[in-house]
């Protein structure tokens, strides 16, 4: 069961608008490879 890429971008986005997920830009985001994520503690 997966979600379509259009609404995983939408979900990717939104979640990073309101703060829920951090984008390290010290990393390439290639859509190509497969998105990790990592729990973010500050």
């Amino acid at each position: 069961m997966g979600i379509g890429l259009d609404r995983a971008f939408e979900l990717f986005a939104v979640a990073v608008s309101f703060g829920f997920l951090h984008i390290d830009h010290g990393e390439e985001l290639r859509v190509d490879k497969p998105l990790h994520l990592e729990r973010f503690t500050s």
